[in-house]
């Protein structure tokens, strides 16, 4: 989540509208939790396929948003680690998805 430090601003309508937009980023589940977007080009059918995603934590949700090739790509939660993402690729392809976790 953005963290704004609003008690040092002097300014009483400029402290008011970071704290309003903190409320919006908290109400707003993509706004509030921890994700990242990756990339992948997967060569061949692989039914694990490995990203390192760089999170600090296990992420537990994961959308794909695009898959070139009319390929099938699946996240294997089962086999998702702090360190790695992990996919059933039905042929080579390109994929986006995204991944962390709603607080």
């Amino acid at each position: 989540m953005i963290d704004f430090i609003v008690e040092p601003i002097k300014d009483f309508y400029t402290r008011e509208n970071f704290q309003k937009l903190l409320e919006v980023f908290g109400q707003n589940p993509f706004l509030s939790g921890s994700f990242r977007v990756f990339n992948s080009s997967p060569k061949r059918t692989d039914t694990s396929h490995k990203i390192n995603h760089g999170l600090s934590f296990t992420p537990t949700d994961v959308f794909i948003t695009y898959i070139s090739n009319d390929a099938t790509v699946v996240p294997v939660f089962s086999d998702i680690t702090r360190e790695l993402l992990s996919f059933n690729v039905s042929k080579a392809c390109s994929f986006r998805c995204v991944a962390g976790r709603f607080r």
